[in-house]
């Protein structure tokens, strides 16, 4: 495709995520999977054989190692016995008295400080884990992507559904439920023998985080593009393309190992790590 066609297809295919998220927030929940196809179409580049590989939209228009990616997730921390951050989504109470009942949300643009980091790389964005689980299962944003679009048909599990992501969706190993009347949580022992699909919050974690990497998708394409005259697509600001945590050998002055062509401390030199957790008890849950 040339430059042109590729941008009026990434109009179009941002039209779609807008459209879609608009259905998911009115309470349409099956719209993530539609959300996920589309983020695997612009962002995931499949690797293998002939029959199996594919480029992405945004590697095609050659933007996507140097968009600063925003990243709002509460990442797990394995130093907690009893860890309450729900990774992409938070905790909300429906209903009231005994018909109280806790759901997953995605708070969007309504970032508490522990979901405000500074621009990711790509291949940490995409790569690193978002969300644990009680049984030790740990999630990124592309294994959320993947699953729902590749996989998850929603009451059907798919014969090769991974067991983690089949632990999550249908046996509750969050182990997060509702107290009958009460905004609580419950919290099982850590074991195969989880809360169970009767005692869990009334969204799916799953397909929430889709919706809030949709978020993040489509507030950091709005903020970091930009077309020339050409209708060639670029990106105000690129991000150094490496990860946060490469072992970089090089001098302050010296070429960025990453080959933008910057000087190491005007590439490399400016990246900066998310940002450390301040709430650590069940009001992170909330956050």
């Amino acid at each position: 495709m040339q430059s042109q066609d590729l941008s009026r297809h990434l109009k179009e295919q941002l039209e779609f995520l807008q459209a879609s998220s608009a259905a998911f927030d009115a309470g349409m929940e099956a719209e993530a999977k539609r959300l996920a196809v589309q983020i695997r179409l612009l962002a995931y580049d499949a690797r293998g054989g002939r029959k199996n590989r594919s480029v992405s939209l945004l590697t095609q228009l050659g933007v996507r190692e140097n968009l600063p990616w925003l990243d709002t997730a509460i990442a797990p921390d394995p130093d907690l016995e009893f860890d309450f951050s729900c990774g992409l989504c938070r905790l909300r109470g429906e209903g009231k008295g005994p018909s109280m009942r806790m759901s997953y949300a995605a708070p969007l643009s309504d970032l508490g400080p522990d979901r405000q980091h500074p621009p990711a790389a790509f291949v940490d964005w995409w790569t690193e884990p978002v969300l644990a689980d009680r049984l030790g299962h740990v999630f990124s944003r592309e294994d959320f992507v993947r699953y729902v679009a590749d996989q998850d048909g929603g009451a059907h599990v798919d014969a090769e559904l991974g067991e983690s992501y089949e632990a999550l969706t249908r046996r509750n190993s969050m182990q997060i439920a509702s107290n009958t009347g009460m905004l609580g949580f419950f919290f099982g022992p850590t074991s195969d023998k989880v809360a169970g699909p009767e005692r869990s919050p009334g969204s799916s974690v799953a397909l929430v985080s889709v919706r809030q990497i949709t978020h993040e998708v489509l507030t950091t394409l709005e903020r970091a593009l930009e077309m020339d005259d050409q209708g060639v697509q670029g990106v105000r600001c690129p991000i150094c393309p490496l990860s946060i945590s490469a072992e970089v050998d090089a001098g302050r002055n010296d070429p960025c190992p990453c080959g933008s062509g910057r000087k190491f401390k005007r590439c490399f030199g400016l990246r900066a790590p998310r940002n450390p957790r301040h709430t650590h008890s069940a009001a992170i849950a909330m956050s």
